[in-house]
């Protein structure tokens, strides 16, 4: 791997690699063998549910093809605890599995450098892994000064100390924190002289570092301590709170779920659902239905977007349309319109909304179709920074994500709301 061209098939290998993989000697001795993952796992009876939570980042990277092949190889695991999440090793410090894909994705066909030199091999990424070791090591030994002990009572007991890790490893900010979605890929300073094509610095490898030292410790607490977590984790998945910390986004979920349940727009029109979603918005917010902004797809009128939202001087831009498959051409029409045609300014935060016409039972294999198509083979306009996250949301019937781009050295977000319609 070390040698290996940044293309496909090396994401291949790092998206199913199994086991252990040192690219340098752990000089640094960063993390004590017993409190290596690898080593609680192999030495605790750790919890199911807590087994479940630290692989969760992972489980979407394992098709249902790829773990008929592990099985017909003599594998015998549970697919929900196959893929580690911290199966590389670099000079002492861990690196995350699916950050790292990200990173690697990111880098093809770009022009990103780290410290003004190309990444065309793998290797070439070694000096940006010396920078995130460093920053790694910090990460680990000081993760109880940084995030737990400054937090804690003036009197703290046990069970303070118990909640402040828990706290940690599960709470969930969009953007910002969040163990089972926020995977990130590099950090890039764009200069303004510069144009998208001609590619930026990639920056932050210590931060990056850090950040992941401090991931690796507190789950290092916790694995060495499992059955004083175990009731936190049986509370927290039972629970039924919404991790959501914009309120937009959380009115267009209503919304959706009051149209959702509405036997009468199961079978009509994209236009017809898209208009019905708006008034229930528009109480709370000003809206548009077909407004009219950019450019239509043959460049003479102006684009028709489906909707645009309105509140506190903001613009939200809304594209929806019904699927009842994985038509790869019609997301790539509206996605593309969506960043093309209609945004001549570039607005942060705009929504794709999937209506999916499907019978009972086939949501999930959808879902799962389209996370594939949008993180492996879609090309968008402008081109992503970080992985796609998923929000947690409470409804089974609906699925919110979310990807990340870079527009003009700025970061702008797509919602992609996917609804079931049953048919």
């Amino acid at each position: 791997m070390i040698n290996q061209v940044i293309n496909k098939e090396i994401l291949k290998e790092v998206r199913l690699f199994f086991g252990t993989l040192i690219f340098k000697e752990d000089k640094l001795k960063i993390v004590p063998e017993e409190l290596t993952h690898n080593y609680l796992f192999a030495n605790f009876n750790i919890p199911q549910i807590i087994k479940e939570y630290y692989f969760s980042p992972c489980q979407d990277m394992l098709t249902d093809a790829d773990y008929k092949k592990f099985v017909s190889s003599g594998y015998v695991g549970n697919a929900k605890t196959t893929l580690s999440p911290y199966p590389f090793c670099y000079n002492g410090a861990f690196l995350a599995r699916k950050k790292l894909f990200y990173q690697l994705m990111s880098l093809i066909n770009s022009n990103n450098k780290y410290k003004g030199k190309s990444l065309k091999k793998f290797s070439d990424l070694f000096p940006y892994f010396e920078e995130y070791s460093l920053g790694f090591n910090e990460g680990f030994n000081s993760f109880e000064d940084d995030c737990i002990k400054k937090f804690l009572p003036m009197f703290p007991e046990k069970s303070d100390f118990i909640n402040k890790v828990f706290e940690y490893v599960t709470k969930e900010i969009i953007f910002r924190h969040s163990w089972r979605n926020n995977h990130s890929g590099f950090t890039v300073s764009m200069s303004v002289d510069n144009e998208f094509k001609d590619g930026g610095e990639i920056i932050e490898a210590f931060e990056d570092g850090k950040f992941q030292g401090y991931f690796y410790k507190a789950w290092s607490l916790l694995l060495s301590n499992s059955k004083l977590f175990e009731n936190l984790f049986v509370e927290l998945l039972n629970s039924k709170a919404i991790p959501i910390q914009n309120d937009i986004v959380s009115d267009v979920l209503k919304a959706s779920h009051t149209m959702q349940q509405n036997k009468i727009y199961w079978t009509l029109d994209e236009d017809s659902r898209t208009r019905q979603l708006l008034d229930l918005l528009h109480k709370d917010y000003h809206t548009k239905d077909q407004a009219k902004y950019g450019k239509s797809t043959v460049g003479k009128q102006a684009g028709s977007v489906d909707g645009v939202i309105y509140l506190n001087n903001k613009e939200y831009f809304l594209e929806a349309f019904n699927l009842n498959s994985l038509r790869k051409s019609t997301i790539k029409t509206h996605i593309d319109k969506l960043e093309r045609n209609y945004d001549s300014k570039g607005i942060k935060e705009k929504f794709i909304i999937v209506y999916y016409n499907l019978k009972q039972n086939t949501f999930q294999k959808a879902i799962e179709k389209y996370k594939r198509y949008i993180s492996s083979e879609h090309t968008f306009v402008y081109s992503r920074v970080k992985d796609m996250i998923e929000i947690p949301i409470e409804y089974t019937d609906s699925r919110l994500f979310i990807t990340y781009h870079s527009r003009e050295g700025k970061e702008v977000m797509l919602y992609h709301l996917l609804l079931m319609f049953p048919t």
